[in-house]
C-alpha cells in the first residue's frame, strides 16, 4: 500500500476495509488517527500459509496457545524469517484480531494458530495484515521491556519521531 486509501468500496482487504473505515469517522487529528494512518499506509497484506513451517516452528519452539508474539518471537530468531505485527482475519472469525506472526519468502508462518484446540482444528487466518518490525528494534524493545510483544504501537511512535526528528534538522 503506497496510498491512503480513501474509497471504501475499492478495498479488497477486509481488514484494510475496517481500517479505512474507522479513519473515515476519526474526526480529530489524534495519535490514534495518525496511528491507523501509518498503519494502512505501510503495511503488507498476505494470504498465503506456510502450513508444513508453521507446524516446524510452533513444534520447534514448543509454541503455546493465546502467545503469539512470545511464539513469533521465538521463531523468528531462524534464518530468513521476518516478524510482523498487525491483524489476522478469517471467515471462521470474522474479526480482525490484533496478532503476530513470521514471514519467510513471502509466506505466513504462524506458530500460534496452527495448533489445534479441542474446538477448533483449523484456525490459519484468511488474511494477514501488518508491518515488519526490524530485528534490531525488536531485539532492543525485549530487552528493555522484557516482554515479547506487542511492540507495534513502539515502532510506530519511534518512527513518527524520527520522522519528526529528520523535519527539524
Amino acid at each position: 500500500m503506497t496510498e491512503k486509501i480513501t474509497q471504501l468500496k475499492d478495498i479488497s482487504s477486509m481488514i484494510l476495509w475496517q481500517i479505512a473505515a474507522e479513519i473515515k469517522v476519526m474526526k480529530q487529528d489524534t495519535p490514534a488517527k495518525k496511528y491507523k494512518i501509518w498503519f494502512q499506509k505501510d503495511c503488507k497484506v498476505f494470504h498465503e500459509v506456510d502450513s508444513d513451517k508453521s507446524k516446524q516452528v510452533a513444534k520447534r519452539n514448543h509454541a503455546k496457545l493465546k502467545q503469539c508474539y512470545y511464539n513469533s518471537f521465538r521463531g523468528f530468531c531462524e534464518p530468513g524469517m521476518k516478524y510482523y505485527e498487525g491483524y489476522v482475519w478469517s471467515a471462521s472469525c470474522p474479526i480482525p484480531l490484533e496478532h503476530s506472526w513470521l514471514v519467510k519468502d513471502g509466506k505466513v508462518i504462524d506458530p500460534t494458530l496452527i495448533l489445534d484446540t479441542e474446538y477448533s482444528k483449523d484456525r490459519l487466518g484468511d488474511e494477514y495484515v501488518g508491518i515488519e518490525i526490524p530485528r534490531d528494534f525488536l531485539l532492543s524493545r525485549c530487552a528493555k521491556t522484557m516482554k515479547s510483544g506487542p511492540h507495534l504501537f513502539d515502532y510506530f511512535a519511534f518512527n513518527h519521531l524520527k520522522k519528526l526528528w529528520n523535519e527539524l534538522k
